[in-house]
């Protein structure tokens, strides 16, 4: 992990977001150790595994204060037990994200939480993808 002090406030919510997935013993137990997060997924990745499929950042800066609105989907991708094992998945990040204990660098996670999730089935008939989104405001500290 970098120097939380010296990223943007987009590097620094992902690597946020990683510390929070790591620490959990759940989350751990489901994706491995380390927790399987990838920004683009891999040829032949090991399942299941959570993927940061978009990040998008808006300026919400004052005079007084530099902030930034994230929407982000991560999709977790899992073979094993179809729909259940999807909604398993995102019950637990949304758990996660919901009650994580944030580290604070130069930037402040003010708030973070889920705003939408969905699972469906993928065109091979034996992969399953949830979506989480989640909404985020990170201000410099």
């Amino acid at each position: 992990m970098s120097n939380i002090a010296d990223l943007s406030a987009e590097t620094a919510l992902q690597e946020a977001l990683l510390a929070v997935f790591s620490a959990d013993a759940t989350l751990v137990q489901l994706l491995g150790d380390p927790v399987r997060v990838m920004d683009v997924a891999a040829s032949a990745p090991s399942f299941p595994f959570i993927e940061i499929a978009r990040h998008e950042t808006r300026s919400r800066s004052g005079d007084q204060v530099e902030a930034h609105e994230h929407v982000i989907d991560l999709r977790v991708l899992t073979r094993w037990n179809g729909r259940g094992e999807a909604r398993t998945l995102l019950g637990e990040l949304r758990r996660v994200i919901d009650s994580a204990d944030w580290p604070v660098g130069t930037w402040h996670v003010v708030y973070c939480h889920a705003v939408y999730s969905d699972v469906l089935a993928l065109r091979d008939g034996r992969t399953y993808r949830g979506v989480l989104r989640i909404r985020a405001m990170t201000q410099r500290a």
